[in-house]
């Protein structure tokens, strides 16, 4: 009768180790993903972290990046300086040519609010 008792706890020590070596689903999708587990990544900035490896390995410090601030993913247009590399210049020279790309894009997202169809 003792050994069997002692059969059972084992058995059950057994399941036990089982059940919680297994990763949890969230953990085995994490895993599959190559998400780590020191640096967690909640699905609600997913989107924002991916725009964000975008700008830092596509856009150099002459690229100015004009984007929707509530929806990141869409990049309405890019201004391009050439012939510096010092980012306070770039952006003097970007400055005027940003402005007007900024006007043209928000008369074309106020039109579109009110309902009016763009001229072709």
């Amino acid at each position: 009768m003792r050994a069997s008792r002692w059969r059972i706890f084992l058995l059950a020590i057994l399941a036990l180790s089982v059940v919680l070596s297994r990763p949890s689903s969230a953990a085995a999708a994490s895993e599959a993903v190559g998400i780590s587990p020191h640096f967690p990544r909640p699905p609600a900035l997913h989107p924002n972290v991916e725009f964000w490896k975008r700008i830092y390995t596509e856009f150099g410090v002459g690229d100015f990046v004009l984007h929707d601030r509530d929806n990141l993913h869409v990049i309405y247009d890019v201004v391009q300086v050439n012939g510096t590399t010092n980012e306070r210049r770039a952006e003097e020279l970007a400055k005027p040519e940003v402005e007007r790309a900024r006007e043209r894009y928000e008369a074309i997202l106020v039109s579109l609010a009110r309902g009016q169809r763009l001229a072709k």
